[in-house]
């Protein structure tokens, strides 16, 4: 929707091909061939209907005729003396006015674009200020500001005698407007001198031969995509898609401060001078005064004493009051950090750029757009975008909304881990949730991967892993090392990949369901009431301190200052910071899937045993499962088989006084309350308890000390 302040700007009539129009007389439109027409649209007929009574001449409709068919024809100005053609643009619909719209190529996007493409003067009579300039040629309008001259507009049609509605009632149409996205005030769109990069100009780029920046561009996205570069995925066609359909690089803005363009200006005939030679020398005094020396010294000042204008020889100059788009700053930081000098070990291209999502067509495309028209690279191997922060309803989180979170009083109300562990167990990819509630999961899971922690180094205050350690592991300690290798490599290669929210799910189960349901419930017999140096107490602290070394290596990324923390206790620790360790290498031979399918079936049993113990304590038959004796019906197959093998270690493994065996066609648990005394120390009712309260085994381990 168009207004009356426009029309003094506009030149060319735009129309749409495959709207039909009418055509009716008298005749102030003039083909080129002969006929006038006036045009209105088929489809608004009922708009301008209404107002056709006001006409000084009555109308009739003479003709319907395809937009096609006005493409060349022209239309006549109604305030100025000024013949233009009609023009064919897609942007001109039927939806809203007559579907005929004035177009003015120095004020919007979609105009200009028309007025390169038909050749059309970029004419833009309004000045810095919003206002006419004497440029727009029509009476009364210069030095009135652009929103002001509607009024003026109108009175100027209704004298002219070509307002459709004159002496009418005025209708009020409602239409939306582009306003500042900052200051929510309306804004005009004006046509002015600015730096472009051109981005289809074949020139030669390092590495590419003659190509554009463009087609380098979409190369160096391609090659970045076969490396598995783009995280996640879809990053690749979004930035390809941008990329494809940018236009040039408007690299000018007009700032008071900022990164000078250095670009000077002939003082007599304005000829740019623009120069390697030049900019060169101006690099040199920014490296010992600083950027501030283009503000402070002048023209002459920056220039080599010898330069001269090419066009007319003079040797006055003029800087560029210009500054740099602040993302061609940001763009360009990759040499700042990887080309300086500072750090040496650094090399182009960066492993990681990290930012949110907005940013493909903000910080990665011009430092994409640098690079390529630099380097000839991308200054990047790989480009990882995460979500934004939303509230536990999903809202965008904003400080306009009231719900963005306080980071110092959350990092007060749960500490800087729990709020790391939130972001390591977050997905990215999508938005990333925030509430209380959200918080309080998380901390739960905290403490169980803390106390998983606590729990191992608790059992290795005697424990010297040099003497110490022992090869000879009981079974379940060698199926507790598959199951952590299987995790560790899990968990580097979700590292490699940055996907950290499948670190934080691993390690929670890990902690909650491989160790703390099973593997330490089993261990406490065998840690609190062995010997301290018999040995398969030794073969549990030898598995317990390679799961907490490894542990706190493979979580200090996530759970800094919990690792660090551990670390000081960890026995014979390598180095004094866990962040010195570095990752655990693999080692795949800990691995056995035949191991891991024994203990699915002995655990599966041991599932069939809890439901029964469940059953005889609600009815207050038994207290202790150390106390019970179990009967265990076992069908036959490969559990048959399995609960065969380890018949002898099935009262340890089910935390039962004893186990006893027999076939059957399902999978069944019979539990009653031992008849035996319960051990003092070990609380297993066992047959060998004594006269002084103990089992044989704890009366060993006692007299032994």
């Amino acid at each position: 929707m168009q207004e009356p302040r426009d029309l003094p700007r506009h030149r060319p009539v735009v129309d749409r091909a495959r709207h039909r129009d009418r055509s009716a007389g008298p005749r102030p439109h003039h083909h080129p061939q002969g006929g006038a027409r006036r045009h209105r649209r088929d489809r608004r007929a009922g708009r301008l209907d209404s107002g056709l009574g006001q006409l000084r001449h009555p109308e009739r409709i003479r003709r319907t005729l395809q937009g096609t068919e006005l493409d060349g024809w022209k239309y006549r100005h109604p305030l100025v003396a000024r013949e233009g053609p009609v023009i064919m643009g897609a942007h001109a619909t039927a939806d809203a006015g007559t579907g005929l719209v004035h177009t003015a190529p120095g004020h919007g996007e979609d105009d200009f674009n028309m007025g390169v493409q038909y050749g059309l003067p970029i004419w833009a009579p309004v000045d810095g200020h919003g206002r006419f300039t004497g440029d727009v040629a029509i009476a009364g309008l210069e030095g009135l500001k652009v929103f002001d001259a509607n009024p003026k507009v109108i009175e100027l049609l209704a004298g002219a005698g070509v307002l459709l509605n004159a002496g009418g009632r005025a209708a009020q149409i409602r239409h939306s407007y582009p306003h500042c996205w900052r200051c929510k005030n309306p804004v005009i769109f004006r046509a002015t001198d600015q730096w472009w990069i051109g981005l289809d100009i074949e020139i030669d780029l390092p590495g590419r031969g003659h190509t554009t920046i463009r087609k380098a561009a979409l190369a160096a996205i391609d090659e970045i995509d076969a490396q598995g570069g783009w995280i996640p995925a879809w990053g690749k066609e979004r930035i390809r898609s941008m990329v494809e359909g940018r236009p040039d690089w408007c690299v000018s803005r007009q700032r008071a401060w900022g990164v000078p363009i250095p670009v000077f200006y002939c003082a007599r005939d304005h000829e740019p001078l623009v120069s390697a030679e030049a900019m060169d020398h101006v690099a040199r005094i920014f490296d010992e005064e600083g950027a501030d020396a283009w503000f402070d010294r002048t023209a002459r000042d920056l220039l080599a004493p010898e330069t001269r204008c090419a066009k007319c020889g003079g040797a006055e100059f003029e800087k560029e009051t210009d500054i740099l788009d602040v993302w061609f700053d940001s763009g360009s930081s990759f040499a700042a950090v990887l080309e300086s000098g500072v750090w040496p070990t650094l090399r182009l291209p960066a492993d990681l750029y990290l930012e949110g999502s907005d940013q493909h067509r903000g910080w990665f495309m011009s430092a994409l757009m640098i690079g390529i028209g630099t380097r000839g690279q991308a200054p990047y191997r790989a480009v990882l975008t995460h979500g934004f922060l939303v509230d536990g309803e999903g809202r965008k989180m904003s400080k306009s909304l009231g719900n963005a979170p306080d980071p110092q009083g959350l990092l007060k109300k749960y500490g800087a881990e729990l709020m790391r562990l939130w972001v390591a167990g977050s997905d990215y990819r999508d938005d990333i949730g925030f509430s209380n509630a959200i918080v309080e999961t998380l901390s739960e899971s905290y403490r169980k991967i803390r106390n998983t922690v606590r729990y191992c180094l608790s059992q290795l205050y005697d424990f010297d892993p040099q003497q110490d350690s022992i090869s000879e592991l009981q079974p379940i300690d060698r199926w507790v090392l598959s199951r952590f290798e299987r995790y560790r490599a899990t968990v580097i290669e979700a590292y490699d990949k940055y996907e950290f929210h499948k670190v934080y799910r691993a390690t929670v189960e890990l902690c909650t369901v491989d160790l703390s349901a099973f593997y330490f419930d089993v261990l406490k017999d065998r840690t609190y009431c062995s010997g301290k140096r018999w040995p398969e107490r030794r073969a549990a602290q030898t598995v317990l301190y390679r799961i907490v070394h490894d542990l706190c290596r493979l979580l200090a990324p996530a759970l800094s200052f919990t690792t660090e923390e551990a670390w000081r206790f960890v026995p014979r620790r390598e180095t004094p910071s866990v962040f010195l360790a570095g990752l655990p290498s693999p080692e795949p031979g800990l691995v056995s899937d035949s191991l891991e399918e024994e203990f699915r079936h002995l655990q599966s049993l041991r599932e069939v045993v809890n439901v029964a113990l469940e059953q005889k304590r609600a009815s207050k038959e038994i207290g202790k499962a150390t106390e019970a004796d179990v009967t265990l019906t076992v069908p036959s197959g490969m559990a048959r088989e399995v609960a065969e093998r380890y018949e002898k270690q099935l009262a340890d493994l089910f935390l039962v006084a004893s186990v006893m065996l027999r076939a059957g066609k399902k999978a069944a648990a019979e539990v009653r309350k031992s008849p035996h005394r319960p051990c003092e120390r070990c609380w297993r009712a066992l047959p060998d308890v004594g006269e002084k309260g103990l089992c044989a085994r704890c009366q060993r381990a006692v007299s032994e000390g």
